[in-house]
């Protein structure tokens, strides 16, 4: 959790490495208190979050089909 996308790309830049397509989905937190599991916001937030995250496959999927194709 410490680590942000800008950071992770700064370590593969200063390796040598370029940056792949890279899309990300997140969830601001609810809060930083210790414990197990999610909140109840970020819970409720869970199936609106996957959805996105087949909209955004689906849209890939399709984008490369019609590359190949």
């Amino acid at each position: 959790h410490a680590m942000d996308p800008a950071a992770v790309f700064a370590s593969l830049n200063a390796l040598g490495g370029t940056p792949p397509y890279t899309i990300v989905i997140g969830c601001e937190v609810a809060n930083v208190d210790e414990g197990i599991g999610l909140s109840d916001v970020v819970a409720a937030a869970v199936p609106g979050a996957v959805q996105t995250v087949e909209d955004v496959v689906n849209g890939l999927l399709a984008r490369a089909a019609v590359g190949q194709g």
